[in-house]
């Protein structure tokens, strides 16, 4: 599973439905884009100190398979960044079933060398 870690300079753009299609999260990150249907987002976790680049806050952590290659991906998202509550208010509106009051100490996965990861 891949894992993307959204900075201060990637953007969040909430697209609401439109022609029969659902609600889509996309995210801009440079030259980068990724789409990701709010259906399809497994799980949604707030990560406490997440600690990254001599800093430490706390995150929301997203696993949602992306629209265009079906590659699922851990979406790490600061909860400082300028379009977390656009985020938050959208997971509340196209993605309801979700449970957005689960919570976790964050672990960095562990590579152990041999093809497996460990949180």
């Amino acid at each position: 599973m891949k894992r993307f870690f959204l900075s201060d300079e990637d953007s969040l753009v909430i697209l609401p439905p439109e022609n029969g299609e659902g609600a889509t999260l996309e995210i801009l990150s440079g030259s980068t884009m990724m789409f990701f249907e709010f259906s399809a987002i497994e799980s949604a976790e707030c990560q406490k100190n997440v600690h990254m680049d001599v800093r430490s806050f706390d995150a929301l952590l997203l696993v949602a398979s992306d629209a265009m290659f079906g590659e699922k991906q851990r979406l790490l998202i600061p909860e400082s960044h300028r379009d977390y509550p656009a985020l938050l208010q959208a997971l509340k509106t196209y993605a309801p079933a979700l449970d957005l009051n689960v919570e976790s100490e964050f672990r960095l996965e562990q590579c152990e060398h041999g093809g497996h990861h460990h949180a």
